[in-house]
């Protein structure tokens, strides 16, 4: 089985402490678009029903309900958020854990798309909804 064609780089944490997501060659990896966390609940326009690898929780269940702000999980319609780092057994699959890099779980992460960004913080959604 091939591995996967991306690695997480960190060839630019001394001097601009950024670490990044490469793909093949020169290229950055590509982003894939889940829906893991709260089903069904507001904002969910049906995009994501079809969809064969969507789990009802996310990994931050647990911190987020700890919050006490009414919120059970993230929700990928009201709460924009990036799944970065990587474990897993299977064969080819690399294992990064941003922790040991000072990236706390549910940290910012900026994600930049021909050279604008496009991601934002949980707490500023891209589509901003009340709460």
């Amino acid at each position: 089985m091939p591995t996967l064609a991306f690695s997480y780089c960190g060839d630019h944490l001394a001097d601009n402490n950024v670490i990044y997501i490469k793909g093949t060659g020169s290229a950055f990896a590509d982003m894939d678009i889940d829906c893991d966390g709260e089903q069904n609940g507001r904002g969910d326009d049906g995009r994501c029903g079809n969809s064969e690898d969507t789990q009802s929780i996310t990994s931050f269940q647990d911190v987020v309900a700890g919050y006490k702000k009414g919120i059970k999980d993230l929700n990928a319609y009201v709460h924009p958020y990036v799944v970065f780092g990587n474990e897993g057994t299977k064969s080819g699959w690399k294992t990064f854990d941003p922790e040991k890099y000072n990236i706390k779980p549910l940290s910012i992460i900026a994600v930049v798309c021909n050279n604008k960004l496009v991601g934002c913080p949980p707490d500023q959604p891209l589509n901003p909804q009340p709460f």
